[in-house]
């Protein structure tokens, strides 16, 4: 075996893992989604001595930013108690990618934005959403009438 095919094998067998990983992933995101809203909803975090579910969140060894939390239950509140999905039917897509489609989504194109959720890359999710800087490649200066292109100063290459 040469090192090519060597490489070959090894690069298929990582990305394997990978896909492995990050759907063990996704759905541990979704049991932390029932725990945390569990916790919110019986305001049970009154009993450790927290007196809101955001101090709980940023302060608690819980280590969640208030705001994943509150992605996280939108995403589970959105897909598995609304649109009646199985968390096994959408662990293979990222939370971020349900988040973004869950803006979006409907009882009539919910379908179509899980489909659009488990296909497009990220950035072609988000530009599919209503004023997005994806979908302008361009901006016209109100002051001088100059365009400018748009530049994703987010995206790290």
């Amino acid at each position: 075996m040469n090192d090519i095919e060597k490489n070959s094998s090894e690069a298929i067998k990582s990305h394997e893992l990978l896909i492995k990983i990050s759907h063990t992933i996704n759905k541990d995101c979704f049991a932390l989604a029932v725990v945390l809203k569990n916790i919110r909803d019986k305001k049970l975090f009154l009993s450790l001595d927290y007196d809101t579910f955001e101090s709980y969140c940023e302060l608690s060894e819980a280590n969640i930013s208030y705001s994943q939390a509150k992605k996280f239950i939108l995403v589970y509140e959105r897909w598995i108690e609304t649109y009646g999905h199985k968390i096994e039917e959408i662990a293979d897509i990222p939370m971020e990618k349900l988040y973004i489609a869950s803006s979006q989504a409907n009882s009539d194109n919910q379908a179509e934005w899980l489909e659009k959720a488990r296909t497009l890359p990220r950035d072609e999710l988000r530009a599919e959403t209503p004023g997005s800087p994806q979908k302008y490649r361009q901006v016209t200066c109100p002051y001088c009438g100059k365009e400018f292109p748009v530049k994703n100063v987010n995206k790290m290459d």
